[in-house]
């Protein structure tokens, strides 16, 4: 037998039906003591799956091309949220709109890409690696991430499947769907048994072994410990700001939990699906925007609340915009171009760039005038203080839109 049993040869022997055991052996060591970054800086990233409508969520105040282009779609400009002389918010973001006013918020405007080829698919893939052209297996952040001390997951990410973003060789990335969920399965056609069967789990992981065996004993004895660590942050008593029961409001209710105690990542990435608004898109995204919108204001107000404020930096994302005219099914079709919001105590609030140029579009989309890298250079530098050129393959100039 082979020595230098591997983390990945764990996962291979231990594959029984639990989510937890899809986590590397950065464990239980986090228990006896907060990880090394604990006291550090997180980006908190929010994914719009689907392809956001960018023209509607930040809509042009004044100009007559809105309103022909969007007979039916088109938020009049007396329910606008105004935010300088040229664009307002959508009405749904009135809470936004309330962090905008308090400086909290940066919209950062026109971001995209050269090429954009309207495909869900190629789209997320470029966002998620950072390079435009070729097949690239792993993401830009998991390039430049690793584990302090082995402390703790650089990052953490809700859902069944490790996203592009965060995937690289060496791992380090805690997945899950429900943190509440976060334990081992056993039979559910016997639940009468889960007691007995996590007692014998724990009893045959508490005999020391000898050689590969050893290893995958102290795993398991990690793996217990941290399913336990995951449960308590989750449980952890309502801090005195209430969050909405949407699953992406309960997500950020975890992560502020996580942040104060000591999870130590750098980066949580969570998302909202349904953005592909086909057809009657004026009541679905003006619901998609209203959950957004009150998520992010409970989460900021919450780490305001728990003077954790200045660690956090939250970032909004979708793969494309869409089209600027609407469809025969009062929706609108992929497109390109389109705004993203950075909040945060430490984010330099207001707009970057001008409303979307209406009268000069590409193909039917608004033009791009920021490379979405460039504001990937401006977190990965100027808040996670991390080289973004590795992260990038290339320089993209930061944007100003970082305090202190």
């Amino acid at each position: 037998m082979r020595n230098g049993f591997t983390r990945r040869d764990f996962l291979k022997v231990a594959g029984v039906g639990t989510a937890g055991l899809a986590v590397p052996g950065w464990l239980t060591r986090a228990l006896a003591e907060p990880a090394a970054g604990a006291s550090g800086r997180s980006l908190v990233m929010v994914m719009l799956g689907g392809g956001n409508d960018g023209l509607n969520t930040v809509a042009p105040l004044a100009d007559p091309l809105y309103g022909k282009a969007r007979p039916s779609l088109a938020i009049p400009k007396d329910q606008l949220l105004q935010v300088n002389d040229d664009v307002g918010f959508h009405p749904a973001l009135r809470r936004l709109r309330d962090l905008f006013g308090e400086g909290k918020v940066s919209v950062v405007q026109n971001v995209g890409y050269a090429g954009q080829d309207r495909s869900h698919f190629r789209s997320m893939e470029i966002w998620q690696t950072a390079q435009t052209a070729g097949v690239v297996r792993d993401g830009w952040l998991g390039r430049c991430l690793h584990c302090d001390d082995e402390r703790a997951p650089h990052s953490v990410s809700f859902g069944s499947e490790i996203p592009l973003a965060l995937w690289a060789d060496g791992g380090g990335v805690l997945s899950m769907e429900n943190p509440q969920a976060f334990d081992v399965a056993t039979d559910q056609r016997h639940p009468q048994d889960r007691a007995n069967v996590l007692r014998a789990f724990r009893e045959i992981y508490g005999i020391p072994r000898e050689g590969p065996a050893e290893f995958v004993r102290g795993r398991g004895l990690e793996l217990l410990a941290q399913i336990e660590r995951i449960r308590t942050i989750a449980q952890k008593p309502p801090s005195p700001v209430a969050y909405p029961g949407t699953g992406l409001a309960q997500g950020l209710r975890f992560i502020a939990n996580a942040v104060e105690e000591g999870l130590g990542a750098k980066v949580y990435l969570i998302g909202l699906g349904g953005f592909d608004t086909h057809a009657n898109q004026r009541q679905a995204h003006a619901n998609l925007l209203t959950v957004l919108s009150e998520a992010l204001w409970s989460f900021q107000k919450d780490l305001d609340a728990r003077e954790l404020a200045g660690r956090v930096v939250t970032m909004t994302f979708s793969e494309f915009g869409r089209r600027v005219a609407e469809n025969e099914s009062q929706g609108t079709d992929h497109g390109a171009a389109s705004p993203l919001f950075l909040m945060g105590k430490c984010v330099k609030g207001g707009v970057v760039g001008s409303a979307p140029d209406l009268g000069k579009l590409d193909q039917g989309d608004l033009m791009w005038k920021v490379d979405f890298r460039s504001v990937y250079a401006t977190v990965l530098s100027r808040w996670l203080s991390v080289d973004p050129d590795k992260a990038l393959g290339g320089k993209f100039e930061a944007l100003d839109v970082m305090g202190s």
